[in-house]
This record gives C-alpha cells, sequence and structure tokens, in this order.
C-alpha cells in the first residue's frame, strides 16, 4: 500500500507543513512606505528582521542556553535602520524643511 505525502519524505513528516521549514531557511524583511530624505518622495525602506522560529528552535535543543543570543539578536534588529530600496539611503526622516527668507 502507497502512503500518502511526500514521496521518498520519512514517514513521520506525513502531513508536516512546508510553510515552517520556508521560515527557518529564507530571512525576513520587514518593509515600510516611508519619505525618503535622499529620494525626496515616499518609497518602500526594507530591513532584514530576526528569525524568531530559527532561535525558538536552536534555544529549544541548546536547553535554553540560547536565550542571551536571541535577545541580543531582538534588540540589534530593533536598532537596524530601515533601507530606501530605490536609493539604498539609510535615513527614514523626511528632510526638515527649510523656508527662504524674504
Amino acid at each position: 500500500m502507497r502512503r500518502a505525502g511526500r514521496p521518498g519524505a520519512p514517514a513521520f513528516l506525513d502531513g508536516f507543513c512546508e510553510v515552517p521549514i520556508m521560515l527557518l531557511l529564507f530571512p525576513i524583511v520587514k518593509s515600510a512606505v516611508r519619505q525618503c530624505p535622499t529620494c525626496g518622495r515616499p518609497t518602500t525602506h526594507e530591513k532584514v528582521g530576526t528569525q524568531h522560529a530559527l532561535h525558538f528552535m536552536v534555544m529549544f535543543f541548546t536547553f535554553f542556553l540560547w536565550t542571551p543570543v536571541w535577545v541580543l539578536c531582538a534588540l540589534l534588529e530593533r536598532a537596524r535602520p530601515f533601507r530606501c530600496k530605490d536609493c539604498l539611503s539609510v535615513g527614514t526622516r523626511p528632510r526638515p524643511v527649510t523656508r527662504k527668507a524674504g
């Protein structure tokens, strides 16, 4: 009798969703539309986020010894700036408006 599932996959993986595996392998990219100070217009800004699923699995298999590394990665990710997708500038705030005198 033929078993259902992916051909060549072990029996314990039957019915296992492939999406969580993809979350572990590929980086998480966060994006937002912001005013670019270099382009002078609203553009898409991106930054690479922390892979929490991967860190959770490593933490679980190392008996929670990975927890400080995970916390450090999460804190550093918050400090990482968004980059403009068009010009790759780092600024995310609009330029201050300068008014001409007179």
